[in-house]
């Protein structure tokens, strides 16, 4: 993975001729990290293992999102959307894509133990994404879920 490393030192390297040397360093920084990150974890874990710890992930946000409905409602309600979920996310709309591949997810990796989990959270997941009232998640959802069919004729899923 050396070669891919080439490209966050030149960012690294930028800052020396950069308008705002310490500016550029402190990004610069940000995705040498994120870069090394990736790379670590394509090398660690297979593409199935990471799509399942990432549905899990899900399932953990799922889970604190409903926490926090419970606890602090009104922090999970969008106040310029009124009554549309954001989550435990900044907007509707991003709490609308969080559920959409949330959905999608829970609807392609299979879960090794507590199967019955995995459907009560893809059931949550898809409560939710109604309830973000979020309109282009939901079409790109549907579209995605629709076209798993085709996808898995031609082998890519």
């Amino acid at each position: 993975a050396w070669p891919v490393l080439l490209l966050p030192a030149l960012v690294i390297l930028s800052s020396i001729w950069s308008i705002n040397p310490l500016l550029t360093l402190r990004r610069s920084s940000f995705f040498a990290l994120s870069t090394i990150t990736a790379i670590y974890l394509g090398e660690r874990f297979t593409f199935e293992e990471f799509a399942e710890l990432f549905a899990q992930a899900e399932c953990w946000f799922i889970a604190g999102s409903i926490a926090m409905y419970f606890l602090l409602p009104g922090k999970v309600l969008d106040p310029p959307h009124p009554g549309a979920w954001r989550g435990l996310t900044v907007h509707k709309n991003v709490f609308g894509e969080c559920m959409a591949v949330a959905i999608l997810l829970l609807m392609l990796v299979r879960f090794r133990r507590h199967r019955v989990l995995q459907f009560i959270f893809l059931a949550a997941s898809m409560l939710m994404l109604y309830f973000s009232h979020s309109v282009t998640p939901t079409i790109c959802c549907g579209v995605v879920i629709l076209a798993i069919p085709v996808l898995r004729r031609v082998g890519c899923v």
